[in-house]
Protein backbone atom coordinates (compact mmCIF):
# COMPACT_ATOMS: atom_id res chain seq x y z
CA UNK A 1 0.00 0.00 0.00
CA UNK A 2 2.70 2.10 0.86
CA UNK A 3 4.37 1.70 -2.44
CA UNK A 4 0.85 2.52 -3.98
CA UNK A 5 0.85 5.88 -1.96
CA UNK A 6 4.09 6.79 -2.93
CA UNK A 7 3.43 6.13 -7.25
CA UNK A 8 0.26 8.04 -6.91
CA UNK A 9 2.26 10.79 -5.31
CA UNK A 10 4.61 10.99 -8.41
CA UNK A 11 2.26 10.71 -10.66
CA UNK A 12 0.30 13.92 -9.50
CA UNK A 13 3.71 15.46 -8.99
CA UNK A 14 4.43 14.91 -12.23
CA UNK A 15 1.17 16.19 -13.65
CA UNK A 16 1.39 19.44 -11.54
CA UNK A 17 4.69 20.49 -13.02
CA UNK A 18 2.98 19.68 -16.54
CA UNK A 19 0.31 22.19 -15.68
CA UNK A 20 2.94 24.66 -14.15
CA UNK A 21 5.92 24.34 -17.05
CA UNK A 22 3.51 23.31 -19.96
CA UNK A 23 2.88 25.68 -22.75
CA UNK A 24 -0.46 25.51 -25.12
CA UNK A 25 1.35 24.17 -28.42
CA UNK A 26 0.06 21.14 -29.83
CA UNK A 27 1.82 18.16 -29.61
CA UNK A 28 1.97 14.14 -29.67
CA UNK A 29 -1.12 13.19 -27.55
CA UNK A 30 -2.11 9.46 -25.64
CA UNK A 31 -5.84 10.91 -26.77
CA UNK A 32 -5.44 9.81 -30.25
CA UNK A 33 -4.43 5.88 -30.17
CA UNK A 34 -4.75 2.99 -27.35
CA UNK A 35 -2.24 2.37 -25.10
CA UNK A 36 -0.91 -0.62 -27.13
CA UNK A 37 -1.02 0.76 -30.46
CA UNK A 38 0.83 4.43 -31.67
CA UNK A 39 2.64 3.80 -34.74
CA UNK A 40 1.36 6.75 -36.65
CA UNK A 41 2.30 9.45 -34.42
CA UNK A 42 5.53 11.92 -35.80
CA UNK A 43 7.73 13.91 -33.70
CA UNK A 44 7.49 17.87 -34.24
CA UNK A 45 10.59 19.60 -35.59
CA UNK A 46 13.43 20.86 -33.28
CA UNK A 47 11.30 18.80 -30.61
CA UNK A 48 12.82 15.35 -28.83
CA UNK A 49 9.71 13.18 -27.36
CA UNK A 50 10.36 11.81 -23.86
CA UNK A 51 7.59 9.30 -23.29
CA UNK A 52 7.81 6.95 -20.17
CA UNK A 53 5.83 3.52 -19.40
CA UNK A 54 4.82 2.12 -16.19
CA UNK A 55 2.84 -0.80 -15.53
CA UNK A 56 2.52 -2.80 -12.49
CA UNK A 57 1.51 -6.25 -10.94
CA UNK A 58 1.19 -7.56 -7.92
CA UNK A 59 3.29 -11.51 -7.11
CA UNK A 60 0.95 -14.30 -6.08
CA UNK A 61 0.35 -14.87 -2.36
CA UNK A 62 1.88 -15.07 0.20
CA UNK A 63 4.58 -12.45 -0.84
CA UNK A 64 2.34 -9.99 -2.85
CA UNK A 65 4.92 -8.22 -4.21
CA UNK A 66 4.51 -5.43 -6.68
CA UNK A 67 6.70 -5.56 -9.22
CA UNK A 68 7.20 -2.60 -11.66
CA UNK A 69 8.14 -2.77 -15.75
CA UNK A 70 9.25 0.75 -17.11
CA UNK A 71 9.57 1.43 -20.85
CA UNK A 72 11.40 5.12 -21.94
CA UNK A 73 10.70 5.76 -25.42
CA UNK A 74 12.84 8.73 -26.72
CA UNK A 75 12.28 9.92 -30.12
CA UNK A 76 13.52 13.33 -31.95
CA UNK A 77 12.15 14.64 -35.85
CA UNK A 78 14.21 13.89 -38.67
CA UNK A 79 13.90 14.92 -42.25
CA UNK A 80 11.14 14.09 -44.96
CA UNK A 81 8.26 13.16 -41.96
CA UNK A 82 11.11 10.83 -40.52
CA UNK A 83 11.33 9.80 -36.85
CA UNK A 84 14.46 8.38 -35.12
CA UNK A 85 14.35 6.78 -31.69
CA UNK A 86 15.12 4.44 -29.08
CA UNK A 87 12.61 2.45 -26.82
CA UNK A 88 14.60 0.94 -23.46
CA UNK A 89 13.13 -1.53 -20.42
CA UNK A 90 14.45 -2.51 -18.04
CA UNK A 91 12.42 -5.54 -16.87
CA UNK A 92 11.07 -7.28 -20.40
CA UNK A 93 9.81 -10.75 -20.52
CA UNK A 94 10.51 -10.91 -24.11
CA UNK A 95 13.57 -12.61 -24.27
CA UNK A 96 13.99 -15.46 -21.61
CA UNK A 97 17.17 -14.05 -19.28
CA UNK A 98 17.28 -10.63 -20.73
CA UNK A 99 15.62 -7.82 -18.71
CA UNK A 100 17.10 -5.16 -20.24
CA UNK A 101 15.56 -5.02 -23.66
CA UNK A 102 16.62 -2.02 -26.70
CA UNK A 103 14.75 -1.38 -29.57
CA UNK A 104 16.14 1.54 -32.27
CA UNK A 105 13.77 2.25 -34.79
CA UNK A 106 13.01 4.97 -37.52
CA UNK A 107 9.41 6.13 -38.52
CA UNK A 108 7.77 7.20 -41.95
CA UNK A 109 4.52 9.19 -41.46
CA UNK A 110 3.42 10.50 -45.44
CA UNK A 111 1.22 13.06 -45.91
CA UNK A 112 -2.31 12.06 -46.60
CA UNK A 113 -5.00 14.14 -48.54
CA UNK A 114 -8.48 13.91 -46.08
CA UNK A 115 -7.68 16.98 -43.21
CA UNK A 116 -6.01 14.56 -41.04
CA UNK A 117 -8.65 11.61 -40.94
CA UNK A 118 -6.71 9.17 -42.39
CA UNK A 119 -2.88 8.16 -41.40
CA UNK A 120 -0.86 5.77 -42.25
CA UNK A 121 2.98 5.28 -40.21
CA UNK A 122 5.72 2.80 -41.21
CA UNK A 123 8.27 1.87 -38.75
CA UNK A 124 11.08 -0.04 -39.18
CA UNK A 125 13.76 -0.94 -36.07
CA UNK A 126 15.67 -3.86 -34.51
CA UNK A 127 15.13 -5.70 -31.33
CA UNK A 128 18.46 -5.73 -29.15
CA UNK A 129 17.74 -8.73 -27.14
CA UNK A 130 15.89 -10.92 -29.82
CA UNK A 131 18.32 -9.92 -32.30
CA UNK A 132 15.52 -9.32 -34.71
CA UNK A 133 14.32 -6.84 -37.39
CA UNK A 134 11.18 -6.02 -36.61
CA UNK A 135 8.71 -3.94 -38.58
CA UNK A 136 4.90 -2.28 -38.52
CA UNK A 137 2.71 -0.97 -41.32
CA UNK A 138 -0.53 1.15 -39.28
CA UNK A 139 -3.31 3.04 -40.19
CA UNK A 140 -6.30 4.82 -39.11
CA UNK A 141 -9.42 6.64 -39.96
CA UNK A 142 -11.23 8.91 -38.21
CA UNK A 143 -15.50 9.21 -37.99
CA UNK A 144 -16.89 12.02 -36.19
CA UNK A 145 -15.55 11.71 -32.52
CA UNK A 146 -14.55 7.95 -33.11
CA UNK A 147 -11.34 6.75 -34.45
CA UNK A 148 -10.58 2.59 -35.85
CA UNK A 149 -6.82 1.68 -35.70
CA UNK A 150 -5.14 -1.04 -37.53
CA UNK A 151 -1.45 -2.84 -37.78
CA UNK A 152 0.14 -5.63 -39.04
CA UNK A 153 3.59 -6.37 -37.38
CA UNK A 154 6.12 -8.80 -38.79
CA UNK A 155 9.63 -10.27 -36.67
CA UNK A 156 12.41 -11.89 -38.22
CA UNK A 157 13.15 -13.36 -35.20
CA UNK A 158 10.63 -12.78 -32.81
CA UNK A 159 11.21 -13.48 -29.59
CA UNK A 160 14.38 -14.84 -30.07
CA UNK A 161 12.69 -18.13 -31.47
CA UNK A 162 14.57 -19.06 -34.84
CA UNK A 163 11.33 -17.83 -36.33
CA UNK A 164 9.75 -15.14 -38.33
CA UNK A 165 6.36 -14.30 -37.12
CA UNK A 166 3.30 -11.76 -38.37
CA UNK A 167 1.17 -10.12 -35.89
CA UNK A 168 -2.19 -8.01 -37.30
CA UNK A 169 -5.11 -6.59 -34.92
CA UNK A 170 -6.71 -3.48 -34.57
CA UNK A 171 -8.54 -1.15 -31.67
CA UNK A 172 -10.77 2.09 -31.49
CA UNK A 173 -10.44 5.27 -29.65
CA UNK A 174 -13.67 7.34 -28.65
CA UNK A 175 -13.08 11.41 -28.02
CA UNK A 176 -15.92 11.82 -25.03
CA UNK A 177 -14.01 15.88 -24.88
CA UNK A 178 -11.02 17.26 -26.45
CA UNK A 179 -9.05 16.30 -23.51
CA UNK A 180 -10.53 13.21 -22.46
CA UNK A 181 -11.07 9.88 -24.73
CA UNK A 182 -11.54 6.35 -23.73
CA UNK A 183 -9.65 3.64 -25.98
CA UNK A 184 -9.45 -0.28 -26.56
CA UNK A 185 -7.37 -2.70 -28.78
CA UNK A 186 -6.36 -5.96 -29.22
CA UNK A 187 -3.62 -7.76 -31.53
CA UNK A 188 -2.40 -11.37 -32.39
CA UNK A 189 0.45 -13.68 -33.48
CA UNK A 190 -0.90 -15.20 -36.21
CA UNK A 191 0.73 -18.67 -35.38
CA UNK A 192 -0.48 -18.23 -31.83
CA UNK A 193 0.92 -21.16 -30.21
CA UNK A 194 -1.50 -22.56 -27.24
CA UNK A 195 0.32 -21.24 -24.52
CA UNK A 196 0.22 -17.76 -25.80
CA UNK A 197 -2.66 -15.33 -25.49
CA UNK A 198 -3.93 -12.04 -27.70
CA UNK A 199 -2.42 -9.14 -26.73
CA UNK A 200 -5.07 -6.63 -25.33
CA UNK A 201 -5.20 -3.04 -23.99
CA UNK A 202 -8.10 -0.62 -22.22
CA UNK A 203 -7.46 2.85 -20.70
CA UNK A 204 -8.69 5.95 -20.35
CA UNK A 205 -6.79 9.04 -22.32
CA UNK A 206 -5.69 12.17 -20.87
CA UNK A 207 -4.84 15.59 -22.51
CA UNK A 208 -3.52 17.52 -19.53
CA UNK A 209 -5.44 21.71 -20.68
CA UNK A 210 -2.54 23.81 -20.90
CA UNK A 211 0.72 21.94 -21.82
CA UNK A 212 1.90 19.53 -24.33
CA UNK A 213 1.78 17.05 -21.92
CA UNK A 214 -0.72 13.85 -21.97
CA UNK A 215 -1.24 10.64 -19.91
CA UNK A 216 -2.86 7.36 -19.91
CA UNK A 217 -4.50 5.32 -17.47
CA UNK A 218 -4.79 1.81 -18.77
CA UNK A 219 -4.67 -2.20 -17.92
CA UNK A 220 -3.32 -4.83 -20.18
CA UNK A 221 -1.62 -8.10 -20.36
CA UNK A 222 1.37 -6.70 -22.68
CA UNK A 223 4.66 -5.80 -20.57
CA UNK A 224 7.32 -3.89 -22.17
CA UNK A 225 6.14 -0.63 -25.03
CA UNK A 226 8.57 -2.34 -27.77
CA UNK A 227 6.76 -3.82 -30.93
CA UNK A 228 7.22 -7.54 -29.53
CA UNK A 229 6.46 -6.49 -26.21
CA UNK A 230 3.44 -5.08 -27.07
CA UNK A 231 2.52 -8.30 -29.55
CA UNK A 232 2.30 -11.04 -27.02
CA UNK A 233 -0.22 -11.51 -24.21
CA UNK A 234 -0.15 -13.16 -21.15
CA UNK A 235 -1.65 -14.42 -17.86
CA UNK A 236 -0.71 -11.52 -15.94
CA UNK A 237 -2.85 -7.85 -16.20
CA UNK A 238 -1.15 -4.82 -15.71
CA UNK A 239 -2.15 -1.95 -14.75
CA UNK A 240 -0.36 1.69 -15.56
CA UNK A 241 0.43 4.85 -16.57
CA UNK A 242 2.00 6.18 -20.05
CA UNK A 243 3.28 9.99 -19.48
CA UNK A 244 4.33 12.00 -22.85
CA UNK A 245 7.22 14.47 -22.27
CA UNK A 246 7.85 16.90 -25.30
CA UNK A 247 11.22 19.02 -24.94
CA UNK A 248 10.61 22.22 -27.48
CA UNK A 249 14.65 22.55 -27.92
CA UNK A 250 13.70 26.20 -28.41
CA UNK A 251 13.44 27.04 -24.69
CA UNK A 252 17.10 26.87 -24.42
CA UNK A 253 18.16 29.23 -27.38
CA UNK A 254 19.64 32.01 -25.29
CA UNK A 255 17.91 35.76 -26.10
CA UNK A 256 19.97 38.54 -26.90
CA UNK A 257 19.26 41.82 -25.36
CA UNK A 258 20.60 45.52 -27.09
CA UNK A 259 23.43 46.31 -24.64
CA UNK A 260 22.18 49.88 -25.14
CA UNK A 261 18.39 50.45 -24.89
CA UNK A 262 16.78 53.03 -27.79
CA UNK A 263 16.37 56.58 -26.67
CA UNK A 264 12.74 57.63 -26.33
CA UNK A 265 10.73 58.98 -30.18
CA UNK A 266 8.08 60.20 -31.04
CA UNK A 267 8.32 57.76 -34.26
CA UNK A 268 8.14 54.81 -31.66
CA UNK A 269 5.76 55.40 -28.47
CA UNK A 270 6.29 51.43 -27.25
CA UNK A 271 10.07 53.17 -26.44
CA UNK A 272 8.43 56.48 -25.35
CA UNK A 273 6.28 54.58 -22.83
CA UNK A 274 9.19 52.73 -21.25
CA UNK A 275 8.36 49.39 -23.15
CA UNK A 276 11.47 47.52 -24.55
CA UNK A 277 11.41 46.09 -28.74
CA UNK A 278 11.47 42.33 -29.02
CA UNK A 279 14.26 40.36 -28.41
CA UNK A 280 16.77 39.83 -31.45
CA UNK A 281 17.09 36.07 -31.73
Amino acid sequence: MTLFIDIHRRVATIALLGLLLGTSVEAQSVTERSPNLGGTWLAEARTVHFNFVHRFNRSPAPQRKVLNSPTFVVAARTPLRTMLGFAYATNSDVVTGIPNEWELFGRFVPRLDGGGRSTLGLQLGWNVAALSADGELMGSRSFGRARLLATVRGFSNAFDGGAARMVAGGGAVVQVLRWLALSGDAVTLLDRASDERIAWSGGVQLGIPGTPHSMSIHATNTNTTTLEGLSRGTSTVRYGFEYTVPIHLDRFRRRRTPAHASQPSAAHPAAAEGHAGPDTL
